[in-house]
């Protein structure tokens, strides 16, 4: 089966979501499905991108992974956050709606509520 995997966190962040996700994706594949993930460039918990990901979008094709860029604000502020979050939601939703894969589900980790509404809208 093709699977899209939708994840606002994914390795190599720390936290439960991103350990969460990267064990699913693990899993799938494992199962023999093939499972691609989009995800916006790591920038948990520090708020700044990581190093090895300054290019616009990046894709590791030998795990089917894509980094997408998002809005990242200078300061830490709830009105920034929003921001982050409706970026991945229009990034993620454009980036899906004009690839080739062509999954048969698609799966979505949430929080937050934008990644989940992007998968939806797809």
């Amino acid at each position: 089966m093709r699977i899209l995997f939708y994840s606002h966190f994914y390795f190599p962040e720390v936290g439960a979501g991103s350990i969460r996700t990267q064990y699913f994706v693990k899993a799938l594949k494992e199962e023999g499905h093939e499972v691609k993930v989009v995800t916006p460039k790591p920038n948990y918990p520090a708020g700044k991108k990581y190093s090895g990901f300054e290019k616009c979008c990046k894709h590791d094709k030998e795990k089917n992974i894509v980094y997408l860029p998002i809005f990242m604000p200078k300061k830490h502020s709830l009105l920034g956050r929003g921001f982050t979050y409706l970026s991945y939601f229009f990034t993620s939703f454009f980036y899906v709606l004009f690839d080739s894969f062509k999954p048969d589900i698609i799966i979505t980790s949430s929080p937050p509520i934008t990644t989940t509404l992007a998968a939806v809208l797809v």
